[in-house]
């Protein structure tokens, strides 16, 4: 990932700091209007269905399960964070998805066997603003924002015998969207509500939509905190010089986030 990608996340994290500073926390402001945070990390076990194509002609894919993505899998972060304000009917949130994994692999190419270890990392980072028209407590709202997607692979091959390297492979690719979408939580008991989402994005790829439905628990002081399990489904198109890339992601999701 190079150094612009990088300087851009950090600069829309900031302007959400400072519209809390200057928009939802008024000089003066009390204890009683200061802002209520939500931390959530979460567990999203997905399949992966991965399609690749070069210049429109299919160059290879196919599915990668939860299970094989944990074989491979050298580390993972996944966190939601919220910053609801209390002194305004508007929330900020950051969506974080972080996955590294490497594998090595032994294939047979012109009677040779060729060994090719595999390093890839990828960033999932949803940023936006929510409004919320009947205040937080209404359960609907609407929010705008950025989705950025980083994928870094990297592909090394050798010969296996004699052990020697015939090459490396570097792709790169990182993408930045504009993200619309929508969120309602409707509260179907005490300590039961069911929370959707959906989602689209749309700029540097070619389309990211995301569906959400998790049925949340409600624990704690004032049912301050809550233990959430569901489903979320995820889409991908990205195109890069010739090269067309088709994501499909989609499995159970379990999480539990606090308020303070």
């Amino acid at each position: 990932m190079n150094r612009v990608p990088i300087m851009r996340v950090c600069a829309y994290i900031l302007l959400v700091f400072v519209f809390d500073l200057t928009v939802a926390r008024p000089v003066g402001a009390s204890e009683v209007d200061r802002t209520n945070w939500l931390i959530a990390p979460y567990v999203w076990a997905v399949d992966t269905r991965v399609d690749l194509a070069a210049d429109d002609a299919p160059i290879g894919g196919g599915d990668i399960s939860f299970a094989d993505l944990m074989d491979t899998r050298d580390a993972s972060l996944q966190v939601f964070f919220e910053d609801y304000f209390a002194s305004s009917n508007w929330s900020a949130f950051i969506d974080v998805t972080y996955l590294k994994a490497s594998d090595s692999r032994q294939t047979t190419a012109t009677g040779s066997a060729i060994r090719i270890d595999s390093d890839s990392t990828q960033w999932f980072v949803d940023l936006g603003f929510a409004y919320w028209p009947r205040g937080e407590a209404g359960g609907l709202n609407f929010f705008g924002g950025v989705r950025y997607t980083s994928l870094d692979d990297r592909y090394d091959f050798a010969d296996v015998n004699p052990d020697q390297a015939l090459g490396m492979l570097v792709n790169d690719r990182d993408f930045f969207d504009a993200l619309i979408g929508v969120r309602y939580r409707l509260n179907i008991a005490p300590h039961w509500a069911l929370v959707t989402r959906a989602d689209y994005a749309f700029g540097d790829s070619d389309g990211i939509p995301l569906l959400q439905a998790v049925l949340r628990y409600a624990f704690g002081k004032d049912r301050r905190h809550g233990l959430s399990f569901g489903y979320r489904y995820k889409e991908s198109e990205f195109e890069t010089d010739s090269l067309q890339e088709d994501y499909e992601f989609g499995g159970p999701l379990v999480g539990v986030d606090f308020r303070f």
